[in-house]
């Protein structure tokens, strides 16, 4: 027999709101704080500082790790939603609001063509082959290869006018040639084309760019050796929060500063990767 909470949550507990994080209906449900307090020690120096952290039926809310959490007419947008210690029956969530920053995590930051997330190239040239006006997809030959893609939103400049890209398109071989094959643009070619005229891009941005919530720790000294030096940051990612594995080309913006991503680690439970531990260095 499964033991309820609903009673004592019901006496206990607090009212409270819970929406789910991209709309949908709130949620009405009863929450329980706990000690959320956690103990620094910075040399002989001790901190105790607060958590915020709340107990709340599983049964009620589903599965808490994003949202806004709504107790006395405050929201509290939520960080977290972690199993309860103690709990082996798996009826209660840990709501926490502080865990963690935002950060600007970008794949990659090189720029340079070396990976799909990319622009193409800069050191290349490109040429466009003949089209006649009104044509609403242009073939772009490279005079090299390169892994940067032609993104939706780029700006196309060639025979003194600016198109703009409808798709994304990668490289690829025609015949004995590198080419953007038939990328799509909006408007129309306003002239005709008679080939090698030469195109500029004018990227949009990196499509890859996206917000992280990161854990954000510092190296022990008995870590400073090896691959870790004075002033790598630890950066510690929900494995959840991460759609693609972070990698070693990405470049992480902290307070205005980009740092690059040095080692990546995957935490598994299992086969689940849980975390993501990953040294960032400026």
């Amino acid at each position: 027999m499964t033991p309820s909470l609903a009673g004592p949550l019901r006496r206990l507990g607090l009212p409270a709101t819970l929406l789910p994080e991209g709309g949908g209906p709130a949620v009405a449900c009863r929450v329980v704080p706990v000690d959320g307090t956690e103990m620094l020690t910075l040399g002989t120096l001790t901190l105790t500082v607060a958590r915020s952290v709340w107990h709340v039926r599983r049964a009620e809310v589903g599965t808490p790790t994003a949202g806004t959490l709504t107790l006395g007419g405050v929201g509290h947008t939520i960080r977290a939603g972690e199993p309860v210690a103690g709990d082996p029956l798996g009826l209660l969530w840990a709501i926490t609001t502080d865990w963690g920053v935002d950060v600007t995590w970008t794949t990659p930051g090189s720029g340079d063509g070396g990976s799909p997330y990319d622009p193409p190239d800069e050191g290349l040239t490109y040429t466009a082959r003949a089209a006649g006006a009104g044509a609403t997809t242009l073939t772009i030959v490279c005079s090299g290869w390169s892994s940067g893609q032609v993104r939706a939103d780029d700006g196309i400049t060639v025979a003194g006018a600016t198109y703009t890209a409808t798709a994304d398109v990668a490289q690829s071989l025609d015949g004995m040639a590198w080419v953007f094959l038939n990328v799509p643009i909006t408007p129309a070619l306003s002239g005709a084309l008679s080939g090698g005229e030469t195109v500029v891009f004018v990227p949009a941005g990196s499509s890859a760019t996206r917000t992280v919530r990161a854990a954000i720790a510092d190296y022990a000294a008995s870590e400073i050796m090896g691959g870790v030096t004075a002033g790598d940051r630890r950066l510690i990612v929900r494995g959840g929060d991460m759609e693609t594995a972070p990698t070693t080309a990405d470049i992480v913006t902290l307070d205005g500063t980009d740092w690059s991503v040095t080692t990546v680690t995957a935490l598994y439970v299992g086969a689940e990767v849980v975390a993501w531990d990953v040294q960032i260095r400026r």
